[in-house]
């Protein structure tokens, strides 16, 4: 498996020295560099700290509307954004065993991840889209 790290200089702090040969780390790079990394990735997963508000949604909303599956940590915040095994698979906050077998579980299950894509896709375009957007916020003037 081959990984890499995407993320601003100022989120990734005291960078290990012996990072596996497996992993690239790419820092501040572009909205188009990010976009094409998430066109082309297999999935995405979003390990963050257990905050109290949704980090880790627009990362996933974009992804979810390229069709990617992705795994996220999951708080409480997030739960309005993830159907866990539909649009992405929620692992604890610092459970890194359950984080290594996710990882593994999403890259070896190919027909778990086309079923999440498929699901990612229609969640992100029926409910996050500027056009399901604009839909609510009509209904709601209207109203």
């Amino acid at each position: 498996m081959n990984f890499m790290i995407v993320c601003s200089t100022q989120n990734l702090q005291n960078i290990p020295k012996n990072i596996p040969i497996n992993v690239k780390i790419h820092l501040d790079i572009s909205h188009i560099k990010l976009r094409y990394f998430y066109q082309t990735c297999k999935f995405g997963a979003i390990i963050t700290h257990n905050y109290p508000y949704p980090s880790g949604s627009t990362v996933l909303q974009e992804m979810n509307s390229m069709g990617k599956a992705c795994i996220i940590t999951r708080t409480e915040a997030l739960t309005d954004f993830v159907d866990h095994g539909e649009n992405a698979l929620f692992v604890e906050p610092n459970n890194i065993p359950q984080i290594i077998k996710t990882l593994t579980l999403l890259w070896e299950d190919d027909n778990l991840r086309q079923y999440m894509e498929i699901k990612a896709f229609k969640k992100a375009h029926e409910h996050f889209s500027s056009q399901a957007a604009m839909a609510y916020l009509a209904k709601k003037v209207l109203l």
